[in-house]
């Protein structure tokens, strides 16, 4: 590549017979609206927010369902807590960034899902992507 692109894959696994392996792919790129003197390239702030809107859509930050940069914390629990219960927007940027269990759904479960992992050391939100 050139111009600064870059593509890389990290993977290994011993298949036995009947295994599956999924892998997703995003691939992303501004062609312009860098801040003035602004470079394109890792230190980039606007190339920084790019890649994470675009892990956040590939379903990693489960949990920080208010996007305050912050997983699974107190405020993410009364947040989604209040979604579930009819009384607020959902999560942001991506609905399914509240569908911290991964069965698809964004209820009740995932709610108690996070106040496990908050307040009992529980298992992390998932970082899989569920259609």
């Amino acid at each position: 590549g050139g111009d600064g692109e870059v593509h890389h894959t990290h993977a290994a696994y011993n298949f036995t017979g009947g295994d599956t392996y999924e892998v997703a792919v995003a691939t992303f790129g501004i062609t312009g609206g860098l801040a003035p003197g602004e470079n394109a390239d890792a230190n980039s702030p606007t190339i920084a927010n790019m890649a994470l809107l675009v892990n956040q859509w590939a379903g990693f930050g489960r949990g920080d369902v208010n996007n305050d940069g912050v997983l699974g914390n107190l405020a993410d629990i009364i947040y989604l807590a209040q979604f579930v219960n009819g009384i607020g927007t959902g999560p942001i940027p991506f609905m399914h960034l509240g569908d911290v269990n991964c069965d698809a759904a964004v209820d009740g479960l995932d709610v108690d899902a996070l106040i496990d992992y908050y307040f009992y050391c529980g298992a992390c939100p998932c970082g899989e992507f569920v259609f």
